[in-house]
């Protein structure tokens, strides 16, 4: 007979709260971003001696947009760890919306094992694009 890892009632509405925060947060941050955006470049033009100077603040800049995507990754990292170490999906403590079938053994291990690529792809992927966000920054101010 299969094993179930019996639903947490209040998984699912904590999981609407946190999309709709952040769906609210990332609207209003856009908003202000469009309604500032002049602003913006005229302080990017005006600055770009300094920019050109500390060229790490292009790229903490850009990072600290993705760090949401940094984080996630990292969570997918020690998710995809604890399934490993427990050899079984879901984990003891971990709440799911939804009634869910436990995965033991090789495919709770291969479960993991994607998790864990996938959040190093995800950090990795950041990283590499910031660079190459200070890279187009930096070639682009040399030659304005």
């Amino acid at each position: 007979m299969e094993e179930i890892h019996k639903a947490d009632p209040a998984a699912r509405m904590r999981a609407l709260r946190y999309a709709l925060g952040i769906s609210f947060v990332f609207f209003v941050l856009i908003v202000w971003f469009l309604g500032n955006r002049q602003a913006f470049v005229e302080w990017l033009l005006a600055n770009l001696d300094m920019l050109q100077e500390n060229s790490w603040i292009p790229w903490a800049f850009i990072l600290l947009l993705m760090s949401p995507l940094v984080f996630f990754g990292a969570y997918m990292l020690r998710t995809g760890a604890r399934i490993k170490h427990e050899k079984k999906y879901p984990t003891a403590n971990m709440s799911v919306t939804r009634d869910t079938r436990i995965i033991r053994g090789e495919s709770a291990m291969q479960r993991g094992t994607v998790l864990q690529v996938a959040g190093t792809a995800l950090i990795l992927g950041c990283l590499f694009a910031a660079s190459l966000f200070r890279m187009i920054f930096l070639a682009l101010t040399v030659q304005g």
